[in-house]
């Protein structure tokens, strides 16, 4: 009896649970109408009684990368081939589209002229991505070809892009410190021209409110005055509203960060967007991290240069 396993979960039918009642009594010598099982069974139904809660079957663990890569090619896959944790080659678990790709890297061979970056699995396994020696070095675990030393003075030498002022045009300066707006703003204070207009403004009203009586040709003089001191006014007023609005914009210009996150070289401008060596955005920089675009942490993530 120790070896008989009894489902107790099993979900049964009253005439089912009948039967098996009557043939418990029967096998301890008992027998009963029909009538009287069910009485029996009416007599002693439990009291407060909950169903326990079937017991949770843990799921089979993922195969490893090792494992994975030892799988044989399947027809319904996806073919392209992947880089595994451990530097394992596997083949993508996607299903196919129209093609012999999934969606994902039938995008990326369109744009790479058929070609993806690892190469396809049921063909010969490439060292460089898209098998160019010019592209990054795949570290296989088992490759043959040792790991090209990367020069990391390239990239703190490289030179940066000149600052170029929006006013003038020319390098070296942004607009809040261009020579040009400083020789405007010497310019544009007038202490003279101030009260020059004040008092124009007086003597101009007064004697036009007599003459207008006896002789017309006296406003016509006040009109032309009148214009003629505000118009410089104006014309060096807007300047200086201009400039003052943007005297933000020349900092931002050409403004770039390189930046280094788990041992991959970004960029990043003032705005803290983050892009790859490709100039693609794959993320905002906040407290010293980048947080990723799905696309960009899938390519992070399958970046051989991260350690």
């Amino acid at each position: 009896m120790s070896g008989v396993q009894l489902d107790l979960f099993q979900k049964i039918s009253g005439h089912e649970a009948k039967a098996w009642v009557s043939a418990c009594l029967k096998a301890r010598g008992i027998e009963l109408e029909d009538a009287e099982v069910v009485s029996l069974i009416d007599s002693c139904r439990p009291e407060d009684f909950k169903n326990p809660r079937r017991p949770r079957v843990s799921k089979k663990a993922s195969s490893s990368s090792s494992e994975r890569s030892e799988a044989d090619y399947e027809p319904t896959k996806c073919d392209a081939r992947v880089w595994l944790k451990g530097g394992f080659a596997g083949q993508c678990s996607c299903k196919k589209g129209s093609g012999r790709l999934c969606k994902r890297h039938q995008s990326e061979a369109d744009k790479n002229d058929g070609a993806v970056k690892n190469g396809f699995f049921n063909e010969a396994r490439p060292d460089y991505h898209y098998g160019d020696e010019s592209k990054s070095f795949i570290p296989w675990h088992d490759s043959t070809i040792c790991k090209p030393v990367k020069d990391t003075s390239s990239s703190t030498d490289k030179p940066k892009k000149p600052r170029i002022c929006s006013l003038c045009k020319c390098p070296g300066h942004t607009k809040r410190t261009c020579p040009t707006l400083k020789k405007v703003d010497e310019s544009s204070p007038q202490p003279a021209v101030e009260p020059a207009v004040e008092p124009a403004v007086e003597p101009a009203v007064e004697p036009a409110v007599e003459p207008t009586v006896e002789t017309q040709p006296a406003p016509e003089p006040t009109v032309e005055t009148q214009p003629a001191p505000e118009t410089p006014p104006d014309t060096e007023a807007e300047p200086n509203v201009e400039l003052d609005e943007d005297s933000s914009d020349g900092e931002e210009e050409g403004e770039t960060i390189d930046c280094t996150y788990e041992s991959v070289a970004y960029t990043r401008n003032t705005k803290d967007e983050v892009f790859d060596d490709d100039f693609e955005r794959v993320g905002t920089w906040v407290d010293g991290a980048i947080k990723f675009t799905p696309e960009g942490a899938a390519n992070h993530l399958g970046n051989p240069d991260r350690s």
